[in-house]
């Protein structure tokens, strides 16, 4: 997110644009807590995380190879529904940890990907400033967070449900 706004004005849109993207984002992520919360008790924590993970990916993909910022403002909708999925995330890890254990579980799961991402701004600032233009770096910085995101995807579905779902999920 660190290049998001730069990106945005790279495609014809203006700062006050970045921060109505953001807006989007965050009245669609509140929007869809509730169902989020609701589908995860019904379907299954495990189903709704790997299939909304699945779907940020497919976001970032989108994001990448926007045609302009117009496009931009569906995605950023479409990303803050799709994670609807936080609660039921950090639901299966407070389970999954024993509760003499939790506190810890839970600070090193919100430390250890902070530590990670210190070098990530700097990275990608090297990645994006390799290319000869700006939309081109900044795309194959989206890029690279498709690809991480199907390896989220991927690693999530060896998660383990801790809920008998109430209901089976069919079309």
């Amino acid at each position: 997110m660190t290049f998001y706004p730069n990106y945005v004005v790279t495609l014809g849109g203006s700062e006050a644009l970045v921060g109505v993207l953001f807006a989007i984002s965050n009245i669609a992520f509140a929007l869809f807590q509730v169902p989020g919360g609701y589908l995860a008790d019904r379907v299954g924590r495990k189903r709704l995380v790997v299939a909304m993970t699945w779907l940020i990916a497919v976001v970032e993909l989108g994001v990448a190879l926007a045609p302009s910022w117009w496009f931009l403002a569906v995605l950023a909708f479409v990303d803050g529904a799709s994670r609807m999925y936080v609660a039921a995330l950090r639901a299966l890890l407070y389970d999954s940890l024993a509760p003499e254990s939790r506190a810890r579980g839970v600070m090193l799961s919100e430390v250890v990907p902070s530590l990670v991402a210190i070098p990530a701004p700097w990275i990608g600032g090297v990645i994006a400033s390799s290319f000869g233009d700006p939309v081109s770096g900044y795309r194959a910085l989206y890029l690279i967070a498709f690809a991480l995101a199907l390896v989220a995807a991927g690693l999530r579905t060896a998660l383990v449900e801790t809920i008998e779902p109430r209901e089976e999920l069919s079309l």
